[in-house]
């Protein structure tokens, strides 16, 4: 039994230690981050609006700067996060408006407190990790229908084809 529990510490401890560079590769304020995937980079969805408090979230391989930067905090007492966009501070949120069981918009919106849907868990492996939505508990996924401009959605995890729900905190500044 003693030996049991000793193979499930390691491999937790091994677990850890692999995801640590992923985690910790954008823990600082002092340079802005893009949320990466394979192909796509997170953007807000338009310039700065007076009065306008929502806006959509997109993916796209085009370079947007500095919409496409981001940072993540973590939420005090927990092992959850915020993820804003340092252009407007808009958070990454699901639209309830337009949240089902097979998917849900993503939006960027001004922050509001006791609010699960701008809440995420970083799910870290190595080399990525996926966001999952407090909300509804489906994954940030990078639509790839054209090149520019695809709507970010949530959609549940799927058993194959996971790609496209592989994130990674990048420096900006390597583009």
């Amino acid at each position: 039994m003693d030996e049991i529990f000793k193979n499930i510490w390691m491999l937790n401890a091994f677990v850890l230690l692999a995801a640590f560079p992923w985690v910790t590769s954008a823990n600082g304020n002092d340079k802005p981050y893009c949320l990466h995937q394979t192909n796509y980079d997170l953007y807000l969805g338009q310039a700065a609006i007076p009065g306008i408090e929502v806006s959509e979230a997109f993916t796209s391989n085009n370079k947007f700067q500095p919409q496409s930067n981001w940072h993540y905090t973590l939420i005090a007492g927990s092992d959850q996060y915020k993820i804003i966009n340092l252009y407007q501070n808009f958070v990454l949120a699901v639209d309830k408006t337009r949240a089902n069981t097979t998917q849900a918009s993503v939006i960027t919106r001004v922050a509001t407190t006791d609010d699960s849907s701008n809440v995420w868990t970083l799910e870290a492996y190595p080399t990525y990790g996926f966001l999952k939505n407090n909300f509804n508990g489906q994954y940030l996924y990078a639509p790839t229908t054209t090149n520019v401009n695809n709507l970010a959605i949530t959609t549940p995890l799927p058993p194959d084809g996971q790609e496209p729900y592989k994130w990674k905190f990048i420096d900006c500044g390597i583009y």
